[in-house]
């Protein structure tokens, strides 16, 4: 380490010249909480608490003058200080120790602080490189999560995990975007606004003609992903963008002291998403990342459904998100979607350079207690040792009543109480989804 002047041993010093002028650059005290001196019980206080309303994130920081003019001062000590924090305020996830040699990174997983990363300063009057490190820290915390739900064989229940994850994480107060790759549109009519309740009462032909006719003129998922492409085209993302009517099942959540309001928008999709019209153009198959990325801000997590087949429309899904589910039947069949997608994932992995289609599991659907079924998880297990299996979600009557009514699983089972089994296995899911990617994306 390199020696100091005196004037960073002082604890007020550093808390000026430091971490104040860093923190300032990187969360903007005009529409934000700054709390200095902030009091966790009558015996502590942590000397900033900082909510970053836009980023949707809130942390401490406790600053420590350096021991010597060669010496850190972040010890157990300081650890332990950080921990009690936490303890008693678990609502809060993120923390950080700084002193004027050293800038360490915790997170609080299993009500655990654990340490995540760690930068150590050469010169704190050079603070340029400082707020760089906690800015990008920060921001991949922070970051809009993608997650695609893709397998190549259909019929297994891809549209129910699709659309009640989607409300799972909406209900938990996350502003949630559907984005439907399959032509056949079941998660846009799922989710009402592909004129659910008007095709539910047509009588004739010429009415649902007409029904399809309307969509002619609609922007969506199709125009999203090729106007794109056109460099001239000034791009307002939300004119392509619709809410779903699953919204009025959604009530305010209480995290900490916030309250927040989960929401769940739809990019749908219908006959006219069409691979054909992006499979000669440019790197057509990132172009539904690259109109992602100027949604970046506007939502926490985005639901990608896609169409059980390998063609670009496909490969725009896989390559617009971060994260894959791959949902299997408990049937022999149903197996042999795994592999291809497990291929296509790899493939896209490797050339984005390991940020886009990271595999989280297999998702065991319909399952029962039937041999056949234990049969094939075993398996599963075989030959996919190298994937997580995620928790299964159930053959039950009460998935195929709750998408007849059009309602997410959640509030079917609310409705009819001795059906909540697989609207609880979804929660689960959710919640595991949830745990693994806030780990991934602390590593």
């Amino acid at each position: 380490m390199s020696q100091l002047s005196d004037m960073w041993t002082n604890e007020a010093y550093v808390s000026s010249n430091l971490v104040e002028e860093v923190l300032r650059q990187i969360v903007p005290k005009t529409g934000n909480e700054w709390i200095p001196q902030y009091s966790i019980n009558p015996r502590n206080k942590v000397d900033f608490y900082i909510k970053d309303k836009s980023r949707r994130i809130e942390f401490f920081v406790e600053v420590k003058a350096a021991k010597s003019s060669t010496k850190s001062n972040l010890d157990s000590n300081a650890r332990q200080q950080l921990a009690t924090y936490f303890h008693h305020s678990p609502h809060v996830k993120y923390g950080f120790l700084i002193d004027p040699f050293r800038i360490e990174c915790y997170q609080l997983i299993d009500n655990y602080p654990q340490l995540k990363k760690k930068f150590d300063i050469e010169d704190p009057t050079q603070l340029a490189p400082i707020t760089k490190f906690l800015t990008k820290y920060i921001d991949d915390l922070t970051d809009m999560r993608t997650i695609v739900i893709h397998t190549s064989k259909g019929g297994v229940g891809k549209t129910t995990l699709s659309v009640n994850i989607a409300f799972e994480l909406a209900r938990r107060g996350n502003r949630v975007l559907v984005v439907d790759l399959d032509d056949q549109a079941n998660t846009s009519l799922s989710l009402g606004v592909n004129n659910a309740e008007k095709i539910d009462h047509v009588k004739t032909i010429e009415e649902f003609e007409d029904i399809l006719q309307s969509f002619e003129d609609r922007k969506e998922v199709m125009d999203f992903i090729l106007d794109t492409q056109k460099l001239r085209t000034r791009m307002k993302p939300k004119d392509y963008i619709y809410e779903s009517n699953w919204n009025q099942f959604l009530d305010p959540v209480t995290i900490g002291e916030e309250t927040r309001q989960g929401c769940i928008d739809v990019l749908p999709g219908s006959y006219k998403t069409d691979p054909y019209k992006i499979l000669n153009l440019p790197n057509g198959d990132k172009l539904l990342d690259k109109g992602l990325q100027k949604l970046k801000g506007e939502y926490d997590y985005v639901v990608i459904d896609t169409a059980p087949a390998t063609t670009a429309i496909t490969y725009s899904g896989l390559n617009g998100a971060q994260y894959l589910l791959i949902p299997s039947q408990m049937e022999y069949l149903s197996v042999y979607g795994i592999r291809p997608s497990v291929i296509n994932a790899t493939s896209i992995n490797e050339d984005r350079e390991g940020k886009r289609s990271n595999i989280l599991g297999i998702v065991p659907m319909m399952t029962d207690n039937t041999l056949r079924s234990k049969t094939i998880r075993a398996l599963i297990e075989k030959h996919f040792s190298h994937l997580r299996l995620l928790p299964e979600v159930s053959r039950q009557t009460a998935v195929g009543q709750a998408l007849l009514e059009r309602v997410p699983l959640f509030i079917y089972a609310e409705r009819h109480k001795s059906r909540s089994r697989t609207a609880k296995q979804v929660a689960d899911l959710t919640h595991e989804i949830i745990t693994k990617i806030d780990q991934l994306q602390a590593a």
